[in-house]
C-alpha cells in the first residue's frame, strides 16, 4: 500500500481495476491503458481463415492463479476436444486428465498459428489481467466466452460477455453458441471487425495521447 500511495500513475488494463486502485488510495491515480495487438508480429499463417476449424481452447490450466476448472466445466458443453495451455504454476496431476490436451510452452506467434485452429474459446479466468486471450480469439474471429469486467471481452465479444461468477449464464450461452450456425458466424465475424477497432496501434496511440492530456491538464491546475 505504501508503494501504491508513493507512486504518481497506476495504468490499468480494465476499467474495474481503475476503480480499484482510485477508491482503495481515495485518489485519482488510476488511467485506462487498454490491451494493444501488433499485427506485425503475427504470421500469415494465423491471418489465415482456416477452411475448418475445430475443438476448444481453453485459457489456463487447473490452479488457483488460471481458474482453469470454471474454463473446463463451461468448456465440456461443446462436446469438442478441449486444449490447454501449460502456463505457469501447472500441477503435477493435471497431466493425467485424458479430456485436456495440454499445449507446450511456445512463443507468441506459435500460439497464434495453433489458436486459430480451434473453433471454441473460454476465458473464465478470475485474474483478468490484460485479457489477451479473448483479444487473441477476436482477432482471428474464434467466439469466446468470457467475464464482462474484461475490456477486451466486454468490447470484442458482447454477446458472449457473462456477468462474474454466472456459471448458469455460461452455460446458457455456450449451448446456444454451439445449436446456433447463425449466431456462431455474427459473433465471430463481429469480433474481427471490432478488434482492431478498439485494440489496434492507432487506437493505442490514441488513447495514450489522451491520457497525457489529462496528466498536463492535471499537472496545471495544481500549479494553479
Amino acid at each position: 500500500l505504501q508503494l501504491l500511495n508513493s507512486v504518481d500513475l497506476i495504468f490499468c488494463h480494465n476499467e474495474i481495476d481503475v476503480k480499484y486502485y482510485n477508491g482503495l488510495l481515495n485518489a485519482v491515480k488510476s488511467f485506462l491503458m487498454p490491451s494493444l495487438m501488433i499485427v506485425d508480429a503475427i504470421p500469415q499463417e494465423a491471418k489465415k481463415v482456416p477452411q475448418k476449424r475445430t475443438d476448444t481452447q481453453i485459457s489456463g490450466n487447473l490452479c488457483e492463479w488460471y481458474c482453469g476448472l470454471d474454463s473446463f466445466m463451461i468448456a465440456q458443453e461443446f462436446g469438442e476436444q478441449i486444449y490447454a495451455p501449460s502456463m505457469g504454476r501447472k500441477q503435477e496431476y493435471e497431466d493425467y486428465l485424458e479430456d485436456i490436451i495440454y499445449l507446450p510452452y511456445m512463443t507468441w506467434a506459435d500460439w497464434m498459428v495453433e489458436l486459430n485452429k480451434r473453433k471454441y474459446g473460454v476465458n473464465l479466468m478470475r485474474t483478468f489481467a490484460a485479457g489477451t486471450f479473448s483479444l487473441n480469439c477476436s482477432f482471428l474471429g474464434i467466439p469466446c466466452l468470457g467475464w464482462d469486467v474484461l475490456e477486451t471481452q466486454r468490447l470484442c465479444f458482447p454477446e458472449l460477455s457473462i456477468p462474474l461468477g454466472d456459471m448458469v449464464e455460461a452455460r446458457r450461452i455456450a449451448k446456444h453458441l454451439k445449436n446456433n450456425e447463425l449466431f456462431y458466424n455474427h459473433v465471430s465475424e463481429y469480433a474481427r471487425k471490432v478488434s482492431l477497432e478498439h485494440f489496434g496501434e492507432e487506437t493505442f496511440v490514441k488513447n495514450f495521447n489522451n491520457i497525457l492530456k489529462q496528466i498536463r491538464r492535471r499537472a496545471n491546475i495544481k500549479r494553479m
